[in-house]
């Protein structure tokens, strides 16, 4: 898990003083993190297409699925996805 949190963060972990700032400079590495994490489940989000021989349920559940891990929410999105999909 370390590894996904970035350079400084492991360094003020593995540093054997926790002052305030650490903490701090950890907690905003990994805030940085999840955002980049989440615009990256959004654009694999937008990228989804309906493949020729997929059911429409199987892709509706699929969108629905990686809908869960955007920072977006509605059900307006998935239908425009399904829409465009």
């Amino acid at each position: 898990m370390k590894s996904f949190i970035g350079r400084i963060a492991r360094q003020r972990l593995d540093s054997n003083v926790k002052t305030e700032r650490s903490v701090a400079s950890i907690k905003l590495e990994i805030s940085r993190w999840q955002t980049s994490n989440q615009m990256f489940e959004a654009i694999k989000f937008q990228s989804m297409k309906r493949e020729a021989t997929e059911p429409y349920e199987s892709f509706f559940n699929r969108l629905t699925n990686q809908a869960y891990k955007c920072p977006f929410e509605g059900k307006d999105r998935i239908n425009q996805q399904l829409i465009w999909g």
